[in-house]
C-alpha cells in the first residue's frame, strides 16, 4: 500500500484488515516476566497501542 497519499485512519483499517491476525497473539514474554517476577495481582490495566489485544488480555 502506498502511505504517502493514505490518512491515518484508512492505513490503519486497511492494515488490519488484511489477515485475521497481523501479530502472534501471544503475549509478550517481557511483559509476562515482569507480571511474574513481581507477583502483581489482579487489577486494572490501560494498554495504550495494544495492537489486537493480546498483552491486555493476559493481563
Amino acid at each position: 500500500m502506498d502511505t504517502t497519499q493514505v490518512n491515518p485512519e484508512t492505513f490503519w483499517d486497511e492494515r488490519y484488515g488484511e489477515s485475521d491476525a497481523i501479530w502472534s497473539g501471544n503475549v509478550n514474554i517481557a511483559l509476562a516476566d515482569v507480571v511474574v517476577e513481581r507477583e502483581l495481582e489482579p487489577g486494572t490495566a490501560l494498554d495504550l497501542g495494544c495492537g489486537e489485544g493480546a498483552d491486555a488480555l493476559w493481563l
